[in-house]
């Protein structure tokens, strides 16, 4: 099993209806290729944690890193893990506010050394799991 956690800035704002229709594509892509995560999106940026097969998950970054949707794309950590830190979730997503990101986490840079890596991620997703998902 391998995860990675990467960020981007989206090329043009997404509404509700474009993030559903994203979600709805990843989810369907997912189940088939038994990929799992959690997905940010606030302020026209997303933070994104991937997990499953590690050839999986490298082709799946690679095609993110190509995607037009997809800027100043940065990988923020990667490596093996023994089990899965979303088993249920195809693509968990959560909107959040730049002031959810500073009351989690304490800043609102997320270029801050270890802003984004899977304790900060988990840290996020505990605090703001009350949040309603698309």
């Amino acid at each position: 099993m391998f995860y990675l956690i990467y960020s981007s800035y989206a090329t043009q704002p997404l509404n509700d209806e474009d993030l559903k229709e994203l979600l709805d594509k990843a989810r369907r892509r997912n189940i088939f290729k038994s990929v799992t995560g959690i997905l940010f999106y606030f302020e026209g940026k997303f933070i994104q944690l991937i997990e499953g097969e590690e050839n999986t998950i490298k082709l799946l970054y690679a095609a993110i890193y190509n995607d037009p949707r997809h800027q100043k794309l940065q990988l923020h950590q990667e490596d093996a893990i023994n089990e899965r830190y979303f088993p249920d979730w195809t693509m968990a997503f959560k909107p959040i506010s730049s002031e959810d990101v500073e009351g989690a986490l304490g800043f609102r840079n997320m270029s801050v050394p270890n802003a984004t890596n899977v304790e900060s991620v988990m840290k996020l997703y505990k605090i703001l799991g009350s949040k309603s998902d698309l």
